[in-house]
């Protein structure tokens, strides 16, 4: 309301100043005036930053007399996809991060007893979480987290040290966040039940699971109508309510490895080198959610493909029925309460159950008979029974097998006050988080402001460049372009645009940046330049014997010429379209040149017998590994199109097909096939894929070289080249009066061929200009002498007549004196 009056005011102030600022406090006002809103993006990843195992390489391992102790390095980068971010690019700079992370771990709870080994059930606890809050524009925070208790499972103390660096990374196409650090870890054996030799065995080591990213969340400003985000996409599995609850991980690996379903979410067709492995498995709410979640790698060969794949398996329907579920447990303990206290451990743990409702029913007949048989040292089975939420019970039938020489009555668990950490003084449940660094925040909050160009109406000539100026382009964060088909725009660093006309009508440039009020539109005309021609297409395939027809767009045909070379070509102008005919199979090409501007085109013209076989631009492709290549079906457009049918010989050459363009990528180097098939006819195209292509340069100077199709894959040529193809080969040569021209072809042996071809004319007509410039010369010599003796042949002859004149008189006078 304060903004309507105050521009009201500026509309009806006559003061000496209000005429000068108006426009500036409009713009001002809607400037300020921008919709913008807070976002606030939640997401669950679980992504599982897996925690080294102590036999692993690199991890510095220290036995002690009571404890072992382990140190060992994590380093990993989380890319914006992976924490499920990825709609949220643009804004990473001018985003907060909250990270939450769990520790989930599985320990190693086997003993040397390798009779017995098998009975000792490893158990996945989730043990300490933290939370890392980078703030808007911070980069960096450091921190330290210290966590210890006692896992009565594996008869163990343990204290665990984890000093990390979280880094957000900027690098454009390469956002994340790259976590960094050390672990350092104390497992204390109970000393009243575990021998060195069990603690050297890396017992309560770690075997699987590490830190787990569970949730994060980002916020950050953006304009109302700038920002959508997607959907989180995850698999679900439903399990068979009679297999939920006993499901292993075995099981939950099996039921997705035979998912049809699963290959399809990954885009994957089930192939037997596929393989997965469930890393980790959550026994997240087994009776009111009923939800187990699974953390998938997915291989191929072996070789990782796809990682952390989250997988919810379900419950297929609430199960309301009575249960059991069969274990077994090794007893080192003659004391009955002892081996009960850890027995509940395990399944509290395992089923997510308080320990309180794992019920054992001492007068239970099954119990009693089994109590009997478990002081006598002889195989029991003791029954535990758990209420179920949703209605029925599930009881725990848990078969008691013993060890040879068990702990005395008296011998019971140590507790807090019994142990003594070696590389701590806090021998007490610890469970304590700092920020140890954290860099500034840098810059300043978004300001939103107008993209201003120096030219928001554009007029151009077809195949005309123009450049326009974005006056406050530095001032945004990124500025996105988007554009008509018919012209092409490249910007030039952060001010400038470089516009190219490719074809006539009206066009426009979009800009727009996640800081700008709104986008900017630019209107583009393209118009006709006077005598401008362009072709419907530069490539025909015609019957041999037919004629077709290219559209030609002019407004003067008459100053176009056709350049034919080949005698059998038939080419002409009709009207506003170029008539071509043959009488001889075989590629050909023709130029169309304008007498008035020189623009030149090139048509390149296919004659066949039949239309009725595919057609393909070649015969090889040779390529790098993980490059993309691309095929032409050159008559696609005369074929029944849903008779093609293509296939790879190898999983390593992927393939797609868009209309007339097929496109392959081999994902390693090898030979490879595509086959192209079309009713009864097979088109094999061999693909050689080379881990790297060598450049060769090449200067030939023959009036033809030729390369045969088989072997050899044409990549590009100059218009000095003049190319004529058969069904097996390329023939090269020079087009007349040119000397010198350039083309570039990949071999089989994984070379990229250079190819200079010069005029071998060039010698001859180096001599040629000898002979010239040698009578050239001769001739400027001649006239030179001629200049010089004309003069003196003159002057000699005058010095003569008076000389002769002279004795003449003499002669005379000597006459006349003698008579």
């Amino acid at each position: 309301m304060i903004k309507a009056f105050k521009l009201l005011f500026l509309f009806f102030n006559f003061g000496f100043f209000s005429s000068n600022l108006l426009k500036f406090e409009v713009i001002n006002l809607m400037e300020n005036d921008i919709s913008t809103k807070n976002n606030l993006i939640v997401k669950a990843p679980y992504y599982l930053l897996e925690i080294p195992k102590f036999s692993d390489k690199g991890v510095e391992v220290k036995h002690n007399e009571k404890s072992s102790i382990y140190k060992s390095t994590i380093e990993e980068f989380i890319s914006l996809d992976q924490l499920k971010l990825e709609t949220m690019k643009d804004y990473w700079f001018d985003s907060s991060l909250e990270l939450n992370i769990k520790s989930v771990l599985e320990r190693n709870a086997k003993v040397i007893d390798q009779e017995m080994s098998s009975l000792d059930q490893n158990l996945v606890k989730e043990n300490f979480n933290f939370q890392i809050q980078l703030e808007k524009r911070q980069q960096i925070k450091e921190i330290e987290k210290e966590y210890s208790y006692h896992d009565e499972w594996t008869d163990t103390f343990i204290f665990t040290k984890l000093n990390l660096k979280f880094k957000k990374i900027y690098q454009q196409n390469n956002e994340g966040v790259e976590i960094s650090g050390t672990i350092n870890e104390e497992i204390l054996a109970d000393p009243n039940i575990v021998d060195k030799a069990a603690l050297e065995s890396f017992l309560g080591g770690p075997t699987r699971g590490g830190l787990l990213l569970t949730s994060v969340k980002s916020n950050f400003i953006s304009r109302s109508d700038f920002f959508q985000d997607k959907k989180e996409n995850y698999y679900t599995y439903y399990v068979d309510s009679n297999n939920f609850y006993s499901a292993r991980r075995e099981n939950l690996e099996s039921f997705l490895f035979n998912d049809v379903n699963f290959y399809k979410f990954l885009n994957l067709n089930k192939e037997t080198n596929y393989s997965l492995k469930l890393k980790i498995k959550l026994n997240q709410d087994l009776f009111v959610k009923n939800k187990i979640i699974g953390i998938v790698d997915f291989y191929e060969n072996n070789k990782i493909i796809i990682k952390n794949i989250k997988v919810f398996f379900i419950e297929k329907e609430i199960n309301k029925k009575n249960n059991s579920i069969g274990l077994k447990y090794k007893s080192k303990f003659k004391n009955i309460y002892e081996n009960h206290k850890k027995i509940k451990y395990f399944l509290s743990n395992e089923y997510k159950i308080n320990y309180q409702d794992v019920y054992f029913d001492n007068n239970d007949l099954e119990n009693s008979v089994s109590i009997k048989k478990f002081n006598s040292e002889e195989t029991a089975v003791f029954k535990y029974t758990y209420k179920k939420p949703n209605g029925g019970i599930l009881t725990f039938y848990i078969t008691i097998f013993h060890i040879e020489e068990k702990f005395d009555e008296d011998v019971l668990m140590s507790n807090w006050k019994d142990i003594k950490f070696e590389t701590t003084s806090k021998n007490y449940e610890v469970n304590e988080f700092k920020v140890v660094y954290e860099s500034p925040v840098v810059g300043e909050e978004m300001k939103f402001k107008y993209i201003k160009v120096t030219e928001e109406k554009i007029e151009i000539n077809n195949n005309e460049t123009r450049k326009i100026f974005i006056i406050n382009g530095e001032s945004f964060k990124n500025i996105k372009i988007k554009n008509s088909s018919n012209i092409n725009v490249k910007k030039q660093g952060n001010n400038l645009l470089e516009i190219k006309a490719l074809k006539v009508g009206k066009g426009f440039i979009e800009l727009d940046s996640i800081d700008a009020i709104n986008k900017k539109i630019i209107e583009v005309e393209v118009k006709k330049l006077k005598d401008y021609f362009s072709l419907e297409k530069d490539f025909i395939v015609i019957e041999k014997g037919k004629s077709d027809f290219i559209n030609v767009d002019t407004n003067s045909i008459e100053n176009l010429v056709i350049v034919n070379r080949n005698k059998n070509i038939n080419a002409k102008f009709e009207k506003n379209k170029l008539s071509i005919k043959s009488t001889i199979t075989g590629v050909f090409e023709i130029e169309i040149i304008s007498s008035t501007t020189k623009i030149t085109k090139k048509v390149k013209i296919k004659v066949i017998n039949t239309n009725s076989s595919i057609l393909l631009d070649k015969k090889i492709v040779i390529s790098e590994m993980n490059t993309s290549n691309l095929i032409k079906i050159l008559n696609y457009e005369e074929l029944d199109q849903d008779q093609i049918k293509i296939e790879s010989n190898s999983r390593n050459l992927l393939f797609t097909k868009n209309k007339s363009e097929i496109i392959l990528f081999p994902k390693d180097k090898g030979v490879f096939e595509l086959n192209i098939n079309y009713k009864k006819q097979k088109s094999v195209i061999k693909v050689k894929s080379f881990k790297e292509i060598i450049e060769k340069e090449i200067e030939l100077s023959d009036e033809i070289i030729k390369y045969s199709k088989s072997n050899h894959e044409l990549k590009k040529y100059n218009d000095n080249i003049k190319i004529v193809e058969s069904d097996n080969e390329f023939s090269f040569s020079l087009i007349d009066n040119s000397k010198i021209g350039y083309l570039e072809l990949f071999n089989d042996n994984g070379e990229n061929l250079k190819i200079t071809l010069l005029s071998n004319k060039k010698d001859e007509s180096n001599s040629k200009n000898q002979d010239n410039q040698f009578k050239n010369n001769k001739s400027k010599v001649i006239k030179i002498l001629a200049l010089f003796l004309i003069p003196l042949s003159f002057g000699i002859s005058i010095l003569l007549f008076f000389v002769l004149k002279k004795v003449y008189k003499k002669e005379q006078n000597k006459n006349k004196s003698s008579n």
